[in-house]
């Protein structure tokens, strides 16, 4: 298990977490939401053992990250951030080895280059191997990022907006992987998340932030319903069923009320938006 217990973070004095509790497990996807500059990233950051909170602290199986040495962090929890990183030019088999770093001594092993082709493989992206990273696309970066991720070998995969850039093919494609390295692999998955529909379908559980607290956590079906989104989103929902009643999304009843200002205040809009 990976917990958080009394977290607290505060920039320069100006608080962005509160007193945040929470248990992310093995086998599971834990998504956290919430509308941007809730503290998203900022928690990621601390369970990485990145960030020193001010009060509370991370535990891994027990043990606190922060007493953990970089390398043993690594060996334990890998981190897909918003941005890839393209520091400078190389392949995509050698952008995944570096997943190998915790492990490597003097040079990779015959171990090593079977993880990476093994993890290439499974991803779909053998072909492109000796493709370099800048001509790729986003949504192949972002799955290279993740292929990087999961040869570290770790028992936790954390992840920061994901989906951000991508189309809603990638976006598919990237919370499949994650999920099923959850529930195929056993890992534990916290990934940040703006798409509250997806974390409905993608997640085991959810964790809704709001202004650096926690307003709600549990599974999906429990957690997201019309009055929690709009408390924390501001804006008002309603949930679309199939015909079976089984499964849904959420969708807007109206702009919210800053958007709907804004259109006034430019083109003259007035009512519903």
């Amino acid at each position: 298990m990976l917990q958080a217990s009394g977290l607290s973070f505060a920039y320069n004095g100006r608080p962005v977490l509160d007193g945040i509790d929470l248990a992310a497990r093995r086998g599971q996807v834990t998504a956290l939401l919430g509308p941007n500059g809730t503290g998203k990233t900022t928690l990621l950051r601390c369970l990485l053992g990145l960030l020193a909170p001010g009060a509370g602290r991370v535990l891994a199986d027990g043990r606190d990250v922060r007493a953990l040495k970089p390398a043993q962090r690594a060996r334990l929890m890998a981190y897909v951030p918003q941005e890839v990183s393209l520091r400078f030019p190389m392949s995509v088999f050698e952008a995944v080895l570096l997943g190998r770093r915790p492990y490597l001594g003097w040079r990779p092993s015959h171990a090593d280059f079977s993880v990476v082709e093994r993890v290439l493989s499974g991803l779909g992206l053998g072909p492109l191997a000796e493709r370099d990273l800048t001509t790729l696309s986003g949504g192949q970066r972002q799955k290279v990022a993740l292929a990087r991720a999961l040869a570290q070998e770790t028992d936790f995969l954390l992840l920061d907006e994901p989906t951000s850039s991508l189309d809603l093919k990638h976006q598919i494609e990237v919370l499949e992987l994650a999920a099923a390295a959850a529930r195929r692999r056993g890992m534990g998955v916290v990934m940040a998340l703006h798409e509250v529909n997806m974390a409905a379908r993608y997640a085991d559980q959810v964790a809704l932030l709001c202004g650096g607290a926690m307003a709600a956590q549990g599974a999906p079906d429990e957690v997201l319903d019309a009055g929690s989104i709009e408390r924390v989103y501001g804006v008002a929902v309603d949930r679309y069923m199939d015909g079976d009643g089984n499964r849904g999304c959420w969708f807007p009843l109206r702009a919210a009320e800053g958007a709907r200002q804004a259109c006034e205040s430019i083109f003259g809009a007035q009512g519903e938006t």
